[in-house]
């Protein structure tokens, strides 16, 4: 049976409730109906991203979607940044989870990194 696919009339509960209803007569692993269905819904926010430019919703359900950036200063060596992201009020709000905050900071960072060595080769 095909995944059914979300639609915006649909907030995130309400689509993934109705997809683990259709499909969990096809998973026998406890979870796997709803790990489909989240990655379906996933899949869809993800695409809406790619349209419009951001990777953040501004709130849950809402397909307005902003890029939140935390950029290094000047020549900021990667430790002082490291510890500057990760003390940072907003990042702390977006990122609860100290592993996920760490791996955000990281990507910024290198993000930073490759984008200033693009612009020399110019």
């Amino acid at each position: 049976m095909p995944i059914p696919k979300p639609t915006s009339a649909q907030d995130e509960q309400e689509y993934i409730s109705s997809c683990i209803r259709e499909i969990i007569d096809e998973y026998d692993v406890e979870g796997q109906a709803y790990a489909v269905c989240k990655g379906e819904w996933d899949k869809m926010t993800v695409d809406e991203n790619a349209q419009q430019g951001g990777v953040v919703s501004a709130s849950p359900g809402s397909f307005a979607r902003t890029k939140f950036i935390f950029a290094p200063k000047g020549k900021e060596k990667m430790n002082d940044f490291m510890n500057r992201c990760m003390n940072d009020i907003q990042v702390r709000e977006r990122k609860t989870n100290r592993i996920s905050r760490a791996n955000f900071c990281y990507c910024m960072y290198q993000d930073f990194y490759v984008m200033s060595i693009g612009k020399r080769w110019k």
